[in-house]
């Protein structure tokens, strides 16, 4: 597994708002003007099974892997000042953690959840086996 170094770093490239592709190779997108969250099969987008009103301002998404140790198989949402697990097989969202709303940009790694805001003058991590986050 890569240091914490290289996720912080590999993180301080990431954009947000990019489309995913989990390990199962589905395509996951974030609609920031809608407040969806979208999924692409053979047919085309189709919106996920999340309550109506569960995303307020949705900034960047994760996927969880299989078997990298926490996680696999869910998306890691971040969302007006949360930290969101969605599970589509269940349809399920847990809320992880508030986090400040400057958060705009995560990347996940085995257990942990590395944040940072837009400007990149705000880090932080989450560490899904502990459930803590560490400013």
């Amino acid at each position: 597994m890569q240091s914490d170094a290289a996720h912080w770093t590999a993180l301080r490239s990431r954009r947000g708002g990019e489309d995913v592709i989990c390990s199962d190779g589905t395509r996951w997108r974030l609609d920031t003007a809608g407040a969806r969250l979208l999924y692409e099969d053979a047919q085309g987008w189709h919106r996920a099974a999340l309550p109506e009103g569960m995303l307020r301002a949705p900034r960047d998404l994760a996927c969880g892997i299989e078997g990298d140790g926490c996680g696999g198989g869910r998306l890691f949402v971040l969302d007006a000042g949360r930290l969101l697990a969605y599970d589509p097989m269940s349809g399920r969202t847990l809320l992880l953690c508030e986090v400040p709303d400057a958060m705009a940009v995560l990347l996940k790694a085995g257990c942990r959840i590395y944040l940072r805001s837009t400007e990149g003058t705000h880090t932080a991590m989450f560490d899904l086996s502990t459930m803590r986050y560490n400013a």
